[in-house]
């Protein structure tokens, strides 16, 4: 059965409600005020585990706070190897969400998502022979996302100048776009963007359709055009769905919600 590691970041979300996002040398005062999980890695982490695939994420935490952690176990994430730093406190990401459109703006606090010469280094140790996939999205020092790559198991056997099987841009509400390998040629598919009820808060739709898109690599093993386009579509049916929700992990659609969606479409 596949396996996906997830190596990236975790954070707590700092989310200020305000008017508008806050202009340079303006101040203003925010209405309401979350603390969520949050974080690239831990959000895309939290998406497969809901879409039905197996995730284990390697990210770190500090001993201040490691109830994102529980978070993630809630949504079927493998966290045995979630590193606890002693040292460095968990990261934060503080967030303006506009109360007029529904946009962001996002200060990082790096924290344990840098911390120095943890367990999470020994990528051999981690990228065993029954992972068959690897999600990067920096947030960790660059020295380990380019570890993780030369030492991905998916790529070890595959010459320097071989094309790329998938190439695939979102591009907001103009949809999204994939490049894909089809008995030896590159096929260009385009998608539109789905439809939302109405937008409350986008943080964190990208990593719902990273995530989603993820999870069809992982359960075809045959491609032609109509599975790109279905599993294309469902990635974008699942992020307009996390944009109708508040929160970032809390908006994330399981399966059965996005299937029904695409029924209904």
């Amino acid at each position: 059965m596949s396996l996906c590691v997830v190596r990236s970041s975790v954070n707590i979300d700092e989310t200020f409600q305000v008017p508008h996002i806050v202009r340079p040398g303006e101040t203003i005062s925010s209405s309401a005020m979350w603390t969520r999980p949050g974080g690239k890695g831990a959000n895309v982490a939290a998406v497969l585990g809901l879409a039905g695939v197996r995730v284990r994420m390697l990210g770190a935490v500090g001993e201040d706070a490691k109830w994102p952690i529980r978070c993630l176990d809630e949504r079927h994430v493998d966290t045995s190897c979630m590193y606890v730093s002693p040292d460095v406190p968990t990261g934060r990401a503080f967030i303006q969400l506009s109360q007029g459109d529904g946009e962001n703006s996002i200060v990082l606090l790096k924290g344990a998502n840098f911390a120095l010469d943890t367990p999470l280094d020994d990528v051999q140790r981690w990228l065993s022979p029954e992972v068959t996939h690897l999600i990067l999205q920096n947030e960790i020092p660059l020295a380990s996302t380019i570890a993780y790559v030369q030492h991905a198991p998916t790529l070890a056997d595959v010459p320097c100048l071989a094309p790329i099987p998938w190439l695939v841009v979102t591009r907001g509400s103009q949809g999204s776009r994939a490049g894909v390998i089809l008995d030896g040629e590159r096929t260009w598919i385009d998608v539109p963007a789905s439809r939302t009820t109405h937008v409350v808060n986008t943080t964190g739709a990208g990593d719902t359709y990273t995530g989603y898109l993820v999870a069809g690599l992982m359960t075809t093993d045959h491609w032609t055009i109509d599975r790109v386009r279905a599993v294309l579509q469902r990635a974008s049916v699942a992020a307009a769905m996390a944009v109708e929700v508040d929160g970032a992990m809390e908006s994330i659609p399981a399966a059965s919600e996005v299937e029904a969606r695409c029924l209904s479409l």
